[in-house]
């Protein structure tokens, strides 16, 4: 009994089951979202409505220009070094607000 109390209890059962239970909520409210958009657009619309999806993901990839990896490596690096960190994170919204601005 104390094993699972201890598997109950660690950070990384919390974080994994919040997770989850976000990813349940996503395609039940997308399932939901798709039957209604169906009902209401048919299968034309479907096609609209997938071929607007997939180019907001393109353009979403096109302004962030590669950084997650990036700014995910060095802010790994930098966690200790608060000085550091807060350059990055500075660095990093200054950038991306300037080209989600004029593109």
């Amino acid at each position: 009994m104390k094993f699972i109390k201890n598997i109950f209890g660690t950070a990384w059962f919390k974080i994994s089951s919040l997770n989850g239970l976000s990813i349940l909520l996503k395609i039940g409210f997308g399932l939901v979202i798709s039957k209604i958009l169906a009902l209401y657009v048919g299968p034309a619309g479907m096609a609209l409505v997938g071929n607007l999806r997939n180019f907001q993901t393109s353009l979403e990839s096109f302004s962030t220009l590669g950084f997650q990896n990036g700014i995910i490596k060095y802010a790994v690096e930098y966690k200790e070094d608060n000085k550091q960190f807060k350059k990055l994170i500075s660095t990093v919204t200054i950038t991306i607000s300037f080209f989600l601005f004029f593109f």
